[in-house]
């Protein structure tokens, strides 16, 4: 009898899940993308540009790197992680009520669907409890970084993703019932 190989990917949640795996590992890599781009480009914002060698610069660069690096990654990367299993979740249960009815533009637009009416939940909630005044230019800029940016990325791979897994999974069906 033949092992099972173990997939590298294992230990994100509901492996037995293919949405919920699917949609963690790219809420996980996304986050993680943005964020270490994020941290490194806070962190030259602040090295000086004077006299310092290279390498003090670089070690400066490292040192305040660590701290964005850090929230982001705990805050960021594992909420995006739990988001995105719970995006996967509710996809993949809309795929199953839609079997055989979708192609991949409606699978992406449903994915792009679930996303924006999540962001529109989180958004009224953010407002309600907080009174955001968006016409201060620092808040703005704050907004954008934080929530705007990741919102549109979000968007952007529940859309794709949708698509890209229902591909993916109507051609394991496919070879299943041939």
């Amino acid at each position: 009898m033949r092992q099972a190989h173990k997939h590298p990917w294992r230990f994100f949640p509901a492996a037995t899940n293919p949405y919920a795996s699917f949609g963690s590992k790219v809420g996980f890599l996304l986050a993680l993308a943005y964020t270490t781009l994020y941290a490194f480009i806070f962190s030259i914002s602040l090295v000086s540009l004077g006299q310092a060698s290279l390498a003090r610069k670089l070690i400066g660069l490292l040192v305040l790197s660590v701290l964005p690096l850090t929230i982001g990654f705990v805050v960021g990367v594992l909420g995006s992680y739990v988001i995105g299993g719970f995006t996967g979740t509710l996809i993949g249960w809309i795929f199953t009520h839609f079997r055989g009815r979708l192609s991949p533009p409606r699978a992406g637009l449903i994915g792009f669907t679930v996303c924006l009416t999540l962001i529109l939940v989180v958004h009224s909630i953010l407002f309600g409890v907080y009174a955001v005044d968006l016409t201060n230019a620092d808040t703005q800029r704050i907004y954008l970084l934080h929530v705007g940016v990741p919102s549109c990325i979000y968007l952007m791979a529940g859309g794709i993703g949708s698509s890209v897994l229902y591909r993916r999974q109507t051609r394991v069906s496919g070879k299943a019932t041939n």
